[in-house]
C-alpha cells in the first residue's frame, strides 16, 4: 500500500531549514515548506525534499539521522547537506542537481531561484543561510 503524503505550509518549522520532511506517528510522510512568495520557487523546494528523501529511503538512510545532522549543524554557515561529512551529501547534491536542471529548462535564473529561498530563511530565522552563487 503507498504511503499517505501531505504537503503543507507551516507557520513555524521543526528547525532552521526551508523545507523539511518527517514521519508523522499515523505513518504519513509529511513535507513542510517555507513560503517563498514564489509558487515555482515554493515547487522546486517541494521537488528538492520530495527527491532527496526519496534517495534517502532507498540507501537505507533514517530520517532520524538526517534530523540529528542537520540539528547538529542549525549554526553552521550553509547548508548541512553540503558539508563534507553529511551523511546525505550525495542524495542532496542530487536534489540540488533537480533543482538546476528545473530552473534551466523553465527560464529562471538560479541565483533568482536561490536568492528567494535565501532571502525567505533569512526573514524567518533572522541570519543568513548560505551564499547565493
Amino acid at each position: 500500500m503507498p504511503r499517505l503524503i501531505e504537503i503543507s505550509y507551516p507557520a513555524k518549522m521543526r528547525y532552521a531549514t526551508v523545507g523539511d520532511y518527517f514521519i508523522k506517528p499515523n505513518g504519513t510522510l509529511r513535507f513542510e515548506i517555507l513560503d517563498t512568495g514564489n509558487e515555482f520557487t515554493n515547487r522546486l523546494v517541494l521537488i528538492h525534499e520530495l527527491v532527496e528523501e526519496t534517495l534517502l529511503e532507498m540507501a537505507g538512510i533514517s530520517i532520524d539521522e538526517i534530523d540529528a545532522y542537520d540539528k547538529a549543524h542549525e549554526d553552521d554557515p550553509g547548508q548541512p547537506g553540503d558539508m563534507v561529512d553529511s551523511p546525505y551529501k550525495h542524495q542532496h547534491g542530487v536534489a540540488i542537481a533537480v533543482e538546476r536542471m528545473m530552473c534551466a529548462v523553465a527560464g529562471v535564473a538560479w541565483v533568482d531561484h536561490e536568492g528567494r529561498v535565501a532571502k525567505t530563511y533569512d526573514e524567518v530565522f533572522g541570519k543568513p543561510q548560505m551564499e547565493i552563487a
